[in-house]
């Protein structure tokens, strides 16, 4: 077990935007991945984060905030931060299954 939580509503809270942010990058050294590692961290709104394999992006990250302005603004701030190759946003319209659970037999 690494942790126990509390499922928050997001939307009562205030971040009813969800946003999926996919990232490609030209350089993947150690130097730049650490130096992403350190930038993911200062931000809150991002929740979540995977390195992918396959075509298309290299990085995809789950941001959640307050609203569609809220989320450009806090991707202009990405954008002077994060050296990439290109960006990508999709915006979620609706959560169909949300789950901490995982598909353990017994």
């Amino acid at each position: 077990i690494e942790g126990r939580f509390t499922k928050l509503n997001r939307v009562l809270l205030d971040l009813p935007v969800v946003v999926f942010l996919a990232i490609t990058v030209r350089r993947h050294s150690k130097e730049w991945i650490k130096q992403f590692q350190f930038i993911i961290d200062q931000y809150p709104e991002i929740i979540e984060v995977h390195r992918l394999t396959g075509d298309g992006a290299d990085y995809q990250l789950k941001i959640v905030c307050t609203s569609i302005e809220d989320y450009d603004k806090f991707q202009q701030i990405l954008i002077s931060e994060v050296e990439f190759t290109s960006m990508s946003s999709s915006v979620s319209l609706q959560e169909m299954k949300y789950s901490v659970s995982l598909p353990l037999d017994g």
